[in-house]
């Protein structure tokens, strides 16, 4: 991710929307570590397996919180909340 010359442009949603990428990009590596911790035949496989279980719970939280966090902070939120937000059905 290449931040701009000038970081006084950024705004709070542009920053919510860079967290995206490196969430993902966490998860994606737990989920590799997941694999890997299946694979060691001893006790330190379920070590493995329960921390890697932790980062990705804190992952999905941190995911559901940059959600919020995009939708408070929406340029078009207004829009958004009255007409329904792209992807999401109806309740």
């Amino acid at each position: 991710m290449k931040l701009p010359a000038d970081d006084s442009a950024r705004t709070t949603f542009d920053v919510i929307g860079d967290m995206e990428a490196p969430l993902h990009r966490a998860a994606d590596l737990s989920l590799a570590l997941l694999r890997i911790g299946a694979e060691i035949d001893d006790d330190d496989s379920a070590i493995v397996c329960t921390l890697v279980a932790l980062v990705l719970e804190n992952c999905r939280a941190a995911q559901r919180l940059r959600g919020d966090a995009f939708k408070l902070t929406h340029p078009r939120r207004e829009h958004f909340e009255k007409a329904g937000w792209p992807g999401e059905r109806a309740a």
